[in-house]
């Protein structure tokens, strides 16, 4: 009878050896920007969510520059400031013109931006802010610091005006005044209440994905000047 002979034992798997991150050194940051086919998946839920009429009459008002009043002007006759709601800014030539020069990329007249205030999801429930707060408090009486769309405004024009940063996101006084002065000499704005809370994002996206204002950068197919403005908005944001 043969002797049966001992098992081999597997060889031992050398340890990998992780190079430690330096102390102090950033996290890579995971992108947050949407392939064309997550954007289409998340566009076919958010039509499912709200009514078609309800995207045509939004769509009515933002897809012409007309019932829009200067920042100077605000609330003017401006309907619905005390509901939730879609705003939007257009740009007249000049303006275009100068924020052309500061993306050494073109922006034509028109429609430049379109946000929501007021909206609420699963993550914030309850919001209690307005269409009037919104652009009152924190794009035309505001600062970079409290307004997305200043701080893009800002990011294009900070040579053209000579707008001094003086911590990330932060102008000084002198500065944020002379883009309020800008803003009002060469824009325009336009809201849309929606009374509806749970369903005003949807509707925000479904309206810029039909529009395509350049300015936007969330939920936006990437273009040259959104690549540029991003660029230019991490030097004000320090990052």
């Amino acid at each position: 009878m043969s002797e049966k002979k001992p098992a081999r034992k597997a060889p031992a798997r050398k340890a990998v050896s992780k190079t430690p991150a330096k102390p102090g050194a950033p996290k890579p940051k995971r992108s947050s920007r949407k392939t064309p086919a997550q954007l289409a998946k998340k566009a076919a839920k958010r039509v499912a969510r709200v009514p078609a009429e309800e995207l045509a009459a939004a769509l009515a008002v933002f897809g012409a520059e007309t019932g829009s009043v200067r920042p100077g002007q605000f609330p003017a006759a401006l309907p619905g400031l005390d509901e939730a709601g879609l705003y939007a800014w257009w740009a007249n030539e000049e303006g275009a013109a100068q924020l052309t020069d500061g993306l050494e990329a073109l922006v034509k007249p028109g429609l430049i931006y379109l946000g929501q205030t007021g909206a609420t999801n699963y993550k914030k429930r309850t919001n209690t802010a307005t269409l009037r707060s919104r652009i009152a408090v924190n794009h035309i009486g505001g600062t970079i610091r409290g307004s997305t769309f200043r701080l893009s405004l800002a990011a294009l024009l900070a040579a053209q005006l000579g707008l001094n940063l003086i911590a990330s996101k932060q102008l000084d006084r002198e500065s944020e005044e002379r883009l309020s002065v800008w803003m009002d000499e060469h824009l325009a704005l336009a809201v849309f209440p929606f009374v509806d809370r749970s369903r005003l994002s949807d509707l925000e996206k479904l309206v810029i994905a039909r529009l395509n204002p350049p300015l936007n950068l969330d939920d936006c197919p990437p273009t040259r000047v959104r690549s540029r403005l991003r660029g230019l908005r991490r030097e004000l944001s320090g990052e």
